[in-house]
């Protein structure tokens, strides 16, 4: 009877594991309160408050905040911005629909974070198509102003000669 027990407790706190932020969010009422493990890029900055921090992760889908001790957090060399792919990271922890702590927003109060692999820069190229369309518009503007520009001097011509 006891390892009955031990087994069914053990299956309580084995995290839920979610494929996407997209299935959290959709089943949050299903998800409220358990233990889950969510797979994201760290985006935008960790806010540091006292001994913990915040942080929001990605999937793609949407974002999650992430409430943990700071000292839980694996060092991270690249958060994602316009200019950077973040970090990966797969979160462990218990998910709230409301936390009640936290001002009644959607996060999750993490017990691990795994560093799965870092962030890095990289360069955005310039498309072909967009210089293509950036000369043509300019060439529209200059003959545009050109004619004005005529325009306005033959009326000032015609108001000299009356």
């Amino acid at each position: 009877m006891r390892i009955l027990i031990i087994l069914f407790l053990l299956m309580l706190s084995v995290p839920c594991y979610c494929e996407t932020s997209g299935e959290l969010v959709a089943k949050c009422r299903e998800y409220d309160g358990k233990n889950i493990t969510l797979k994201g890029e760290i985006i935008g900055e960790v806010a540091k408050r006292g001994g913990n921090a915040w942080l929001n992760i990605s999937d793609g889908n949407y974002g999650i905040g992430v409430f943990a001790p700071i000292s839980m957090i694996p060092v991270i060399s690249h958060t994602g911005n316009y200019n950077a792919k973040g970090a990966v990271v797969s979160v462990a922890g218990t998910f709230h629909r409301a936390c009640s702590e936290h001002g009644g927003g959607l996060d999750i109060h993490a017990t691990t974070i795994k560093l799965v692999n870092h962030g890095y820069f990289f360069q955005h190229a310039i498309q072909s198509d967009r210089i293509r369309a950036v000369l043509f518009l300019g060439l529209i503007a200059i003959i545009v102003i050109s004619l004005y520009h005529l325009k306005t001097i033959k009326g000032e011509r015609r108001n000299e000669v009356d």
